[in-house]
């Protein structure tokens, strides 16, 4: 069986390789005896699987590079063993992502799932989540194989999120987040930066909604992520604004770029 250990400033998280076959199939034999390091990369070499370890900017890379197709028929399935005090659940994109139980909050995510065939051509995959009880968890990397050419690469991501933004207001949830969307750079610094709309928030009016401008640089967001640098507002009750975000381009030509954002009742009063 083969083990990792991850760690961050929230704990550690280990995976075993379970297994690695066909769903009606045998599995190949896991034991990796051969260890090959380099600069910020591990290579366990096993019969008719590759396992690495590749660290990068984005955060801690997982190869499964199965050399050959296993007996059997159905799905490519590599089955891991999760030990983690952290609590994990699916995203709406199939990411695996990783709650401090207390806080209720992302500190890690295994995401990122690229599969592909030895001429490059992407594979259909996805990631299953199972629970076994306390602190084991299951986890499948599950690819369709069609006609695929061999080796076959499996290729999750385990990172941590860079900065975590967060409302910090007493006006219950507003739907913080509801709408997501990259807003160029509106301040004219060379980065991009970010708009979040919360179209339920009571701002001074009932559920006038509200949008959030957060400034980036080259470490990411600027200043505390649960202090916005700009607040965008109808003033409006039963708005709803911010139900959708959009960066729009240099709509008036002054080099800088635009939002819009939309509200779901522009003409509905309090």
């Amino acid at each position: 069986m083969l083990h990792s250990e991850l760690v961050n400033g929230h704990g550690a998280f280990t995976f075993e390789v379970d297994r690695v076959a066909r769903t009606q199939g045998p599995g190949i034999e896991l034991h990796a005896d051969r260890l090959h390091t380099g600069a910020d990369r591990w290579d366990w070499e096993g019969d008719g699987i590759t396992y690495q370890f590749l660290r990068e900017k984005a955060g801690v890379r997982q190869n499964f590079i199965v050399h050959a197709p296993p007996a059997g028929h159905g799905r490519l399935e590599v089955t891991l063993r999760l030990t983690t005090r952290l609590r994990p659940v699916l995203g709406r994109s199939g990411e695996m992502l990783l709650l401090d139980p207390e806080a209720d909050e992302v500190v890690l995510s295994y995401a990122g799932l690229q599969v592909w065939d030895a001429n490059g051509k992407d594979l259909e995959a996805g990631m299953e989540l199972e629970s076994l009880g306390g602190s084991q968890w299951r986890v499948v990397l599950a690819t369709e194989l069609g006609d695929a050419a061999f080796p076959v690469t499996i290729d999750p991501i385990s990172t941590s999120p860079n900065t975590l933004l967060y409302a910090n207001w007493q006006a219950g949830t507003g739907y913080y987040g509801f709408s997501v969307s990259t807003a160029g750079d509106l301040n004219g610094d060379g980065y991009s930066d970010v708009v979040i709309g919360a179209p339920t928030t009571d701002f001074g009016q009932f559920e006038e909604g509200v949008a959030f401008v957060y400034y980036g640089r080259s470490g990411g967001i600027i200043g505390s992520p649960n202090v916005p640098d700009v607040t965008l507002q109808m003033d409006r009750a039963n708005s709803e604004f911010g139900y959708s975000v959009s960066m729009a381009g240099d709509v008036n030509g002054d080099g800088y770029s635009d939002v819009v954002i939309g509200e779901t009742h522009p003409f509905r009063g309090g």
